[in-house]
């Protein structure tokens, strides 16, 4: 499977968030703007010990049997997990289950998340993030992408993590252009997107600080990226790809 002819270049996805982006709130974006090229689930945390049920695995992407198709081919069902998890089962059941594409959420900043070293925290142990990314990757043949931020504290494995995700074989990397540590502070720094198009040679999605059509525009012209997700700002202006269009 490709990731560019499931996101052409230029499309704008509605980013995963917890606890707000599940079936039903999907399913009202879908009919409300269908100009949303494409979409996620929040994440489905991966247990460390037990199995989840089938059940357990379709009710968290939450979409009536009736849509399915039309929903596979565009939303990307996101999991977060630890070394501790039992990552490779679940890979496989979700593979089985039918959906074409997985995304690795390496980016979240919760205390709790991290205190669990999952989320953010596997930007500062690369070693961790590279067996998490290979298991993965050994486990699932459909589209694999993980969203990122620039690095934990600092931006000193940027290139590495980049570099890391693309060797493993992830086909495509969404950038939050902040630390974890800088959590929604300041201004997300859009230069660090415009470092990591040019550092890999798979598309790469941009994140951070995208309110307006103005920003739209701005984002795709600085940083050359190949699509932009937007989180915040599409929860705060859910019409805003209608606008786009």
């Amino acid at each position: 499977m490709n990731f560019s002819s499931r996101v052409p270049k230029g499309s704008l996805i509605f980013a995963p968030m917890e606890g707000i982006t599940d079936g039903p709130y999907r399913m009202a974006i879908e009919e409300a703007f269908p100009e949303w090229n494409y979409l996620s689930t929040d994440f489905l945390r991966i247990p460390s010990q037990g199995v989840y049920s089938d059940k357990k695995i379709m009710d968290h992407f939450g979409i009536e049997e009736k849509l399915m198709p039309k929903a596979l081919k565009r939303t990307s069902y996101q999991i977060l997990t630890t070394m501790k998890s039992s990552t490779a089962t679940h890979v496989k059941r979700i593979r089985a289950l039918g959906f074409e594409h997985l995304d690795l959420n390496v980016g979240c900043p919760s205390k709790k998340v991290n205190g669990h070293l999952g989320g953010a925290y596997l930007l500062s142990d690369l070693n961790s993030l590279s067996h998490i990314v290979r298991e993965i990757r050994n486990n699932f043949d459909g589209v694999f992408t993980a969203k990122i931020r620039i690095g934990y504290s600092n931006d000193k494995d940027f290139y590495s993590i980049l570099k890391l995700l693309e060797h493993e074989g992830v086909d495509a990397i969404t950038l939050h252009a902040r630390t974890r540590d800088q959590l929604y502070e300041g201004r997300a720094d859009w230069e660090y997107i415009r470092k990591a198009v040019e550092a890999v040679d798979i598309p790469l999605i941009g994140n951070g600080d995208c309110w307006s059509l103005h920003d739209i525009h701005a984002m795709f012209q600085q940083t050359g990226c190949h699509a932009i997700m937007m989180g915040r700002g599409a929860l705060k202006t859910p019409w805003m790809a209608t606008l786009y269009e």
